[in-house]
């Protein structure tokens, strides 16, 4: 391969300069002793130095340190990263192989926090009804907005109303919130599959009916609660990462 080609085959594999720079800096700063231990064992530098983070992209790591006033390097191949959160899980099992080598028994301090995210309970995606207030605003002006939009002679108590908005303008409001309402209800039970899909656990169809329905009648007064849990559900996935589908070893190369 020309020095051109590994130049364009890096520039594309390559994480974005925010997640570059926070994976180095955690590295580097939490997981030092990771950095250590992977050049005292596959470095074969048991007196090995302030290990640091060189380089890393979606191919592998390279770390460098000092031995004996010496600058040394060795980069580490990754089998198959899709993100900061699997390339973490790679140097995870590469520092595990390192420190047991070298005989340590306690679990990095890697493994453990990444042990304690997997131990978390999953977001729970159980229906909860919205407060008793913001039901009774959402259902009280939908009432009040069809009723004003498909009755032509109103009540004296809302005539204030239809002094304001005529009864055309009332009826296309009354029909585009329902329209919103009906599509925030689709989409909500669209998103609902999809979690039933790769986490059957915690959505069943009796909570993706209920959640369908919650968000039909009260728009995003419910919605809003959903799409909170659905972030948190994605900021501990990507937490986590997932795990490399090659169970073949990780190549190390000088």
């Amino acid at each position: 391969m020309s020095r051109q080609q590994t130049k364009q085959r890096r520039q594309k594999g390559r994480f974005s300069p925010e997640d570059e720079a926070r994976l180095i800096a955690r590295l580097d700063g939490t997981y030092n002793d990771e950095l250590l231990a992977l050049a005292r064992h596959f470095g074969g530098q048991l007196q090995a130095t302030r290990a640091h983070v060189k380089d890393i992209d979606v191919h592998g790591l390279t770390v460098e340190w000092e031995t004996e006033g010496k600058r040394e390097e060795m980069q580490f191949a990754f089998r198959e990263v899709t993100g900061p959160a699997s390339a973490m899980e790679e140097i995870n099992e590469l520092a595990t192989e390192a420190l047991q080598a070298l005989g340590v028994t306690e679990p990095s301090r890697l493994a453990r926090d990444r042990a304690q995210l997997q131990s978390q309970h999953l977001v729970d995606f159980s229906f909860r009804l919205p407060g008793v207030p913001l039901m009774a605003a959402v259902l009280l002006g939908m009432g009040l907005q069809g009723y004003l939009g498909l009755v032509a002679e109103v009540h004296p108590m809302v005539s204030f109303f239809r002094a304001v908005l005529p009864q055309m303008w009332s009826y296309y409001i009354f029909v585009v919130a329902c329209g919103l309402h009906v599509f925030e209800g689709l989409a909500c039970c669209a998103l609902c599959q999809l979690i039933k899909l790769f986490q059957p656990k915690q959505m069943s169809t009796r909570e993706q009916l209920k959640w369908t329905v919650g968000v039909t009648l009260f728009g995003l007064g419910c919605f809003h609660d959903f799409l909170s849990r659905l972030r948190r559900q994605f900021a501990l996935a990507d937490a986590i990462g997932p795990r490399p589908p090659n169970p073949a070893s990780s190549k190390k190369s000088q």
